[in-house]
């Protein structure tokens, strides 16, 4: 069973990059933390590190 502590913490972050670029809907801004249209297999550590890359940038990672 996963951990749902971590829940918050990512939504967060979730929350803190997307403010960064606003224009962006929510998918595209998935797409673009993880290079695919499909992020049902992303799993989450993977994420969250995208997450913090991005925000990291303040949201001026290239996107596609």
């Amino acid at each position: 069973m996963r951990n749902k502590d971590r829940i918050p913490i990512i939504l967060n972050k979730i929350n803190e990059a997307w403010i960064t670029v606003p224009d962006y809907r929510l998918g595209q801004l998935f797409f673009n933390l993880t290079g695919q249209y499909d992020c049902f297999h992303v799993e989450d550590n993977t994420l969250e590190n995208a997450l913090d890359a991005f925000i990291k940038e303040d949201g001026k990672k290239k996107t596609r």
